[in-house]
């Protein structure tokens, strides 16, 4: 995140891995193929560059599923951390899962990042966590995880 007073957002919106990245992410599938237990599922943000990275750091393991939650996003600073519409993930995803994301969503027409305040104003540009604070995310994920198994 650029913090420096004269940056300016270039108004990418969720952002590719860049080639250092993907090599960086690609870098640790020779390990993560093999942990022993074997990950049963991915979850990882609904962002393209989170997607990737998963993919290409566990590519190698075989049969695993692969879940997208918004809980995981990270913060909402720049453009690049505004996401896409779950059809937009499917079509480029099509092995990751994004039922959960689509119906958890349903009522904002599938927008799952932050998109304004309720009374209308976009705080682009001030971080902010998933929910404004910290416990609360945190304790969403945990449901999220729990009920899991309950998720196809």
């Amino acid at each position: 995140m650029c913090t420096a007073s004269d940056f300016v957002d270039p108004l990418f919106y969720d952002t590719r891995l860049t080639k250092k990245g993907a090599e960086q992410a690609a870098s640790l599938a020779p390990v993560t193929r093999f942990l022993d237990p074997a990950p049963e599922v991915l979850i990882a943000s609904p962002l393209h560059r989170a997607m990737t990275t998963a993919d290409l750091a566990f590519g190698s393991c075989q049969g695993i599923k692969k879940e997208t939650c918004a809980l995981m996003r990270e913060r909402v600073f720049h453009a690049s951390d505004v996401g896409r519409h779950p059809d937009a993930i499917e079509a480029d995803f099509p092995d990751w899962c994004v039922k959960a994301l689509r119906e958890e969503h349903a009522e904002k027409d599938g927008v799952w990042w932050y998109a304004g305040d309720e009374d209308g104003g976009d705080n682009l540009g001030a971080a902010v966590s998933v929910s404004g604070v910290v416990q609360e995310p945190v304790e969403e994920v945990s449901l999220f995880l729990s009920l899991y198994g309950q998720v196809d």
